[in-house]
């Protein structure tokens, strides 16, 4: 027996109790058995008895009316568009990728990448390990990205900034082309120009895969938005920016990276591993 069906027969019992209780009181003082004083006593119980059932369907009644409430608002909801303040997050601090834990494949694409080179290199390597793949493109530092970047970004005279960001990122990667697990599974491209949003591909191809987008702001203090789609949950936009991914690295020339030189470049390279 269900316990609604257990509430339903002890309210039934109740009910009869009550009435029986009132018939018999009434009865007893009809035929005089007992005295006046007991009568009232017992009418007062039996109306005590009434009066808490009433108030105990009256407690129902108001919750059954807030669950309804509560399913009309749901119903509701669900034809409302969601706030972007909901889907568009500030992008994530410097902490690595996270969900690369146990990517089998990771592309990243950016201007420079200079945090996420540097946070995400557990990952990287975790993945290069586990036998997994890793594509990397980023802006040609010796072009005009460099330039461009610095423009876009609203400071016109920090193209230096970005040459030295871009050459951080290279030497990141420089240590992970040197590692026995890196083999042909990891590549690098130089993109020809400033790509308008930073994308972080994950098993691409696979029902888990996912895509989160960085925003670039025009205003050096902005926060950068950022957004993930999955392809469970965002087939359509998920297919959209991987479609980008693949567009950007069509476009990238391959660099080849050999091992650490001797000095500045390997020393860079070493130190953030060591951070790391």
């Amino acid at each position: 027996m269900t316990a609604r069906s257990r509430e339903s027969v002890w309210r039934s019992v109740q009910a009869y109790l009550t009435i029986g209780s009132a018939v018999g009181v009434s009865l007893l003082g009809l035929l005089s058995v007992v005295d006046q004083t007991v009568v009232s006593g017992a009418t007062l119980a039996v109306l005590a008895l009434v009066t808490f059932d009433l108030v105990s369907g009256r407690r129902q009644a108001q919750r059954a009316d807030r669950v309804v409430q509560g399913l009309a608002g749901a119903m509701r909801d669900l034809g409302r568009p969601r706030s972007f303040d909901e889907t568009l997050t500030a992008a994530a601090p410097a902490t690595g990728l996270g969900a690369t834990r146990t990517a089998r494949s990771i592309g990243l694409v950016g201007v420079t990448l200079g945090r996420t080179a540097r946070t995400a290199l557990p990952d990287l390597e975790r993945c290069l390990a586990s036998g997994g793949t890793v594509r990397v493109a980023v802006v040609d530092p010796h072009g005009d990205g460099p330039g461009e970047a610095a423009r876009r970004h609203g400071v016109p005279d920090g193209a230096a900034v970005f040459e030295h960001r871009l050459q951080t990122t290279v030497d990141v990667l420089r240590y992970l082309a040197a590692l026995p697990a890196a083999g042909d599974r990891l590549e690098i491209r130089l993109i020809p120009f400033v790509p308008n949003v930073a994308l972080t591909v994950i098993d691409r191809g696979a029902p888990h895969g996912s895509v989160t987008v960085d925003l670039y702001a025009h205003r050096p203090t902005a926060q950068e938005p950022s957004l993930t789609v999955t392809a469970a949950r965002d087939p359509r936009w998920y297919a959209h920016f991987g479609a980008e991914f693949d567009q950007i690295w069509a476009a990238a020339t391959p660099l080849v990276l050999t091992a650490p030189p001797a000095g500045a470049a390997g020393e860079t390279a070493e130190r953030q591993t060591v951070d790391h």
